[in-house]
C-alpha cells in the first residue's frame, strides 16, 4: 500500500498576552529572568479567560486550502500543508485578497476588571469590537513587528474617557485610572504614567460593530492579510513561507 505524507508548516502564530499574568509586581514580564519567564509562561492559559475561533467564512477558506486552525497556551496558530514534505512553500497558494478573521470572545468575569482595556468597547457613544489587522498595523507603523498594536489615540480634551482608556500626550503615554473627562493626561488622580516600551492594544483598534459582520458576543477580531508587500507582516516571502508570531498585549489594570 502507497503511504502519502503531507508536511505541515506554521503559516503563523498569534499570541495574545496578559500582562497581570506575566507581570510580576511593578516588574514588567520582559524584564524578569528566563528562570520566571519559562516558570511564568508554564502556567500560562490564555483560554482560561478568552477563546479564539476563526469565522464560519475563515473556515470555509482554511478547509479549501489545505490549512488547519489549532489552540495553544498562549493563543493560536494555522498550519498549512507544504507542497512536499521537503518544501518551504504551500501545497496551495492563497489569493492575495485573502483575509482570515478570527473572533475574540471573554469566558472570564474577571478578564475586564485586571486588564487596562475597557469592555465592552465604546466608540462614540455606540459598542465597538477591537479589531488587530496585520496590514493595518504594517501601514501604520512597519517597525512595530511582532505587536499587532495600533499607536494610542491622541488626547482629545472633549472625549470621555473609561477606566483603562491608553491615550498619547506629548509624547508620551497614559492609562485612565477611572471614567474621566476634560482631564489632562498627567500622572495623577485620573491619569497613570505608562513607562513601559511596550506597544499594549488600545482604543485606536476599535471600530464601529456595525461596520463588520461580528458574534454578538465578540469583543475584537483579529484580521489576519495574506496579501504580499508586508514585510515582517506578511505570511510569505515570495512564494515561501514566513511564518510570523504576532503578539497583542493586555496591560494590566492601574488603580
Amino acid at each position: 500500500m502507497e503511504t502519502i505524507t503531507v508536511r505541515y508548516r506554521k503559516l503563523f502564530q498569534v499570541e495574545v498576552l496578559l500582562h497581570h499574568l506575566l507581570d510580576q509586581g511593578e516588574a514588567l514580564f520582559d524584564d524578569l529572568s528566563n528562570e520566571v519567564k519559562v516558570r511564568k509562561l508554564g502556567r500560562y492559559q490564555l483560554g482560561q479567560w478568552m477563546e479564539i475561533k476563526p469565522t464560519e467564512a475563515t473556515k470555509l477558506a482554511m478547509s479549501g486550502l489545505g490549512w488547519t486552525f489549532k489552540h495553544s497556551a498562549t493563543g493560536f496558530l494555522v498550519a498549512a500543508s507544504a507542497s512536499s514534505p521537503e518544501s518551504n512553500t504551500p501545497k496551495v497558494a492563497p489569493q492575495a485578497d485573502l483575509k482570515l478573521d478570527f473572533e475574540m470572545v471573554a469566558n472570564n468575569a474577571g478578564f475586564a476588571a485586571f486588564s487596562a482595556f475597557p469592555l465592552p468597547g465604546n466608540l462614540n457613544g455606540n459598542r465597538a469590537f477591537y479589531l488587530f489587522d496585520n496590514a493595518a498595523t504594517h501601514g501604520a507603523s512597519a517597525d512595530a513587528y511582532p505587536a499587532l498594536a495600533l499607536d494610542p489615540p491622541v488626547y482629545n480634551n472633549s472625549s470621555t474617557y473609561e477606566a483603562g482608556s491608553m491615550v498619547s500626550s506629548g509624547g508620551n503615554r497614559f492609562v485612565a485610572k477611572k471614567k474621566t473627562k476634560g482631564n489632562a493626561p498627567v500622572a495623577g488622580a485620573h491619569w497613570a504614567g505608562v513607562p513601559e516600551a511596550v506597544r499594549y492594544a488600545n482604543g485606536a483598534h476599535l471600530k464601529a460593530r456595525t461596520s463588520f459582520p461580528i458574534s454578538e458576543n465578540a469583543f475584537g477580531i483579529v484580521r489576519i492579510h495574506c496579501s504580499n508587500g508586508l514585510g515582517d507582516f506578511g505570511l510569505f516571502d515570495g512564494s515561501d513561507f514566513r511564518s510570523p508570531i504576532f503578539k497583542i498585549r493586555l496591560r494590566k489594570s492601574v488603580n
